[in-house]
């Protein structure tokens, strides 16, 4: 994928019931690489060296592979917080579809390469009274929001309800934030909390 412009590669990886590995990833081309080969070309050759990577050992075949463009990088990320979500108890992260090699030691469950543009991390404070009162009234609008993002899908908006129910301190302070919302929402809850009263600094 390097060879043909490949600038950087995002993966996870998930098991089948029958112990077998199902991965997930995301790749990125240089434009100059998309002019040059033509995406269905730069889909065909991406199909193509995963089964000669996985045939063999694993069985893959070119009709159980699924490429399709990335509507935008919020697309994968929004795709990627799904599948992080799921508990132990889903059979992808279950140990009894491990393969026996992986239950003493596993491998990588996800990985990147390439280059990936970063920038300074965004530090946000939030004060109300008494304490942080300001976090509390976020994450009511987080909630506020998932539902109606939610509507039409029954299992979203199940657990978009349920997300401020949660007695263990720790995992009850960011079960809330767990769903991928983009920064410009964000920046529309954090000026909302302003005009009510709250304290917020970056």
């Amino acid at each position: 994928m390097e060879r043909l412009g490949m600038l950087r590669l995002h993966w996870v990886t998930e098991w089948q019931r029958r112990g077998v590995p199902h991965l997930h990833c995301a790749l990125w081309f240089s434009q100059e690489a998309i002019d040059k080969h033509g995406s269905v070309n730069l889909y065909m050759a991406t199909i193509t060296a995963w089964i000669k990577l996985t045939g063999e050992q694993y069985g893959a075949g070119l009709m159980s592979q699924h490429v399709r463009e990335i509507d935008g990088v919020v697309g994968w990320f929004q795709y990627l917080s799904k599948h992080a979500a799921r508990g132990v108890k889903h059979y992808q992260r279950s140990s009894e579809n491990l393969p026996v090699e992986w239950l003493t030691k596993t491998g990588r469950m996800w990985g990147h390469t390439g280059d990936w543009p970063v920038r300074e991390a965004i530090k946000i404070e939030l004060q109300g009274t008494p304490g942080d009162r300001g976090f509390y009234a976020f994450r009511r609008l987080i909630r506020s929001w998932r539902i109606a993002n939610a509507r039409g899908d029954a299992y979203r908006s199940k657990v978009a309800k349920r997300i401020l129910r949660c007695h263990q301190e720790p995992l009850s302070r960011v079960r809330g934030l767990s769903e991928w919302i983009n920064e410009d929402i964000q920046s529309a809850f954090l000026a909302n909390l302003a005009t009510r009263g709250f304290s917020v600094t970056c």
